[in-house]
């Protein structure tokens, strides 16, 4: 069903599956090249590597490159978490764009005890898609929810991690209070699209995908129950956001000079473009779009379109934000992520 196609190439990334590593892609370019998965001898010291599955976190990075071309980094497209900690432990990528708490389980897990997030832009992605008679998960107490993974059945995945949290916020037992199944993602968009279940979680922008899609198809869905609203009492950012990721990097990839310039650049960049894209400018969108479908053209079966990327922008489910520097928000931070992983990542994992 061409429903389940379109969504999944927006969801691949929030979930933590087998690993399966692309080739890398130059910045600017729009094709793979034939770097190793990153281990090219020809590479200069002072271009820096950055992993990433197809995940909104590098959305601003995708557009820094497209705005600027010679700026020196690559990118390894990889389509699940396993590929992320294969291509950091090889030395293959010296950093990632990810959920946060993705990051600080690559440290807790003691993978890559080295990793530090550096910077946190994607502030609002997660939904629960159902009718828009519900309004709470009480609404869907002893109902049919999904959750998926985009080749396996989700669980333990990012989306998984952030609904056992958010349920156990509301004094929920998602095992027993509700008819949960885990499935592939194109299963489960295809249940909820034919209304074969009740509800399902999505991240943005592929939630206001699925909306979109069934408005056409006739079975009207909405984001119906704002996940970021759940997470209260954290008071080093404003209600109904979180920190949802962003940009880590493993120190031990910025003992050069160059590499640090070049690192610098771009954080600085990334923060920058992340702000733009909340703007809404289809132009932009379509920077992004392109890039992305390039890079991962191989690891989806379908392309992104540039106007879900505006669409979740201007109804405020997709949002950027460049204001809340790593110091500033360390202390809540890292309760947030003791709170979902039920353990700290350590001081060390927080940029100063």
């Amino acid at each position: 069903m061409k429903t389940g196609k379109t969504i999944l190439a927006l969801l691949v990334s929030f979930m933590v599956l087998s690993a399966c590593s692309k080739t890398a892609v130059t910045a600017g370019s729009t094709s793979a090249n034939n770097s190793n998965n990153g281990n090219d001898s020809t590479v200069v010291t002072d271009t820096i590597t950055i992993v990433s599955t197809p995940n909104p976190n590098i959305f601003p990075l995708l557009l820094a490159l497209a705005d600027n071309p010679s700026l020196k980094v690559k990118i390894i497209p990889v389509s699940d978490g396993s590929g992320l900690t294969s291509n950091l432990i090889s030395g293959a990528a010296d950093g990632m764009t990810s959920m946060s708490y993705i990051a600080a389980k690559q440290v807790t897990d003691n993978k890559v005890p080295d990793l530090q997030i550096r910077s946190v832009v994607y502030w609002s992605g997660f939904y629960e898609i159902a009718k828009p008679t519900v309004s709470s998960f009480n609404d869907l107490l002893g109902k049919h929810l999904i959750i998926s993974g985009p080749v396996g059945n989700g669980k333990n995945g990012g989306p998984d991690i952030i609904f056992r949290a958010a349920m156990k916020r509301l004094n929920i037992n998602p095992d027993t209070d509700f008819q949960l199944e885990y499935l592939p993602l194109a299963d489960g968009v295809n249940k909820i699209s034919n209304q074969q279940a009740d509800a399902i979680l999505l991240a943005e922008p592929a939630g206001t995908g699925l909306v979109l899609s069934n408005m056409m198809n006739m079975n009207r869905l909405s984001k119906a129950i704002n996940l970021q609203s759940i997470f209260t009492g954290y008071t080093q950012w404003d209600a109904n956001i979180m920190p949802v990721g962003g940009l880590s990097f493993k120190n031990s990839s910025l003992t050069g000079v160059g590499k640090k310039n070049t690192f610098d650049a771009m954080k600085t960049l990334y923060e920058q473009k992340a702000v733009q894209i909340m703007n809404g400018d289809i132009n932009d969108a379509q920077k992004i779009a392109d890039m992305f479908n390039a890079l991962f053209g191989n690891v989806l079966p379908q392309t992104l379109p540039a106007q879900i990327i505006v669409t979740g922008v201007k109804t405020g489910s997709l949002v950027y934000k460049n204001n809340y520097s790593v110091p500033a928000i360390q202390s809540d931070l890292d309760k947030w992520i003791v709170e979902l992983l039920g353990t700290s990542p350590g001081s060390n994992f927080y940029s100063n």
